[in-house]
């Protein structure tokens, strides 16, 4: 037998008895393989492809990013829950959909660094503390969310200091969201205003008072946000003080608030911004970080096209996520998505 014969007998016998083999062993096969034993046992006429897809996806599908934008047909909140099966996704795009009402996938999503929630606007208010649970997460979207306040902000947004941009236009937030993520920065300048004081007074600290402001400052640890969006929310001029705090900020982006161009100048000035010259209420470093951002790029992705350099890039790259791989994950949400459906009609 040839080595050509062989090899396909090895792929007929995987695709037929796929259930039988461990998804360890089969992810050692090579690409071309892996894709004609897919290729093979889509083409078969399961009773239910599910069960088959869970070991393809856990053998060969691991994508760090997903696109699901504006996605059709609707997916149930159980068939998300299959996204655990791909915990490599590292950039999940789930804009436009306005079927979303739950979240309680996202903790399985631990790798995850940026989020779009962009247009979600269904979500309802207790759903979103899920978010607070993604310790890793440095872009977020949740633009026109529409159960987004500050209150529902507070229960998990101030959590998540690893947040480098921050997209809330169009929801309900006003200045106490930025009370909350400046926090940290406003404390820890504070704490040095104090201490050159006492200092300069001849005055020591005690160890109680000390031992207190560390636990505090451990409490509420700094945002280092550098792209914020907040057109379209009820923030008002008090909220530019606020946003000094920031150590730098890259992008600002005020339009449609009651914050005047004008007020935004010593903001400008600290950091090196540029606005357009017909809109002071939109400003960033680089006028390529604003074409971006208009074109409705999210706030990391916009951030990696003006800087050009790995500086603002997702700590675990997303270019080595190939359309096969998504397209393989996709297809496994849709058959659990089929299953679910099945059962309710059933009454399972």
């Amino acid at each position: 037998m040839t080595a050509a014969a062989l090899v396909e007998l090895c792929v007929e016998k995987v695709s037929r008895e796929l259930v039988a083999f461990n998804p360890e062993d089969l992810a050692s096969l090579p690409r071309h393989l892996a894709e004609e034993v897919v290729k093979r046992v889509l083409e078969r006429p399961w009773p239910s492809l599910l069960h088959q897809l869970l070991i393809l996806c856990q053998a060969f599908w691991k994508p760090s990013s997903l696109s699901l934008h504006q996605h059709l047909p609707p997916l149930h909140s159980h068939s998300l829950s299959y996204l655990n099966y791909a915990p490599s996704i590292v950039k999940l795009d789930l804009s436009c959909n306005a079927w979303l009402d739950s979240l309680e996938f996202l903790p399985e999503l631990m790798q995850l660094q940026c989020l779009n929630l962009r247009d979600c606007w269904r979500l309802p208010e207790q759903t979103l503390s899920y978010i607070g649970g993604l310790s890793r997460l440095s872009c977020l979207d949740m633009q026109n969310v529409n159960s987004l306040t500050d209150s529902s902000a507070s229960t998990f947004l101030t959590g998540i200091t690893t947040l480098r941009s921050l997209n809330l236009s169009g929801t309900g937030v006003s200045d106490g969201v930025l009370e909350g993520l400046t926090y940290g920065q406003r404390l820890r300048a504070w704490v040095d205003q104090k201490h050159i004081t006492k200092c300069a007074g001849g005055t020591t600290f005690s160890t109680e008072s000390s031992d207190h402001t560390h636990n505090l400052l451990e409490q509420w640890k700094p945002f280092e946000l550098v792209y914020l969006r907040l057109q379209n929310t009820r923030v008002t001029k008090a909220a530019v003080p606020l946003m000094l705090a920031f150590g730098e900020l890259l992008f600002v982006d005020v339009r449609d608030t009651e914050i005047s161009g004008r007020s935004l100048k010593s903001l400008q000035a600290k950091h090196k911004l540029i606005s357009l010259p017909n809109n002071a209420k939109i400003l960033a470093r680089w006028n390529s970080l604003i074409v971006s951002t208009l074109q409705g790029s999210c706030g990391c992705s916009s951030l990696e096209y003006s800087a050009l350099t790995a500086q603002f890039r997702l700590k675990e790259q997303c270019d080595g996520s190939t359309q096969w791989e998504q397209d393989g994950v996709t297809r496994l949400l849709l058959a659990a998505n089929r299953d679910t459906s099945l059962r309710s009609r059933n009454g399972h």
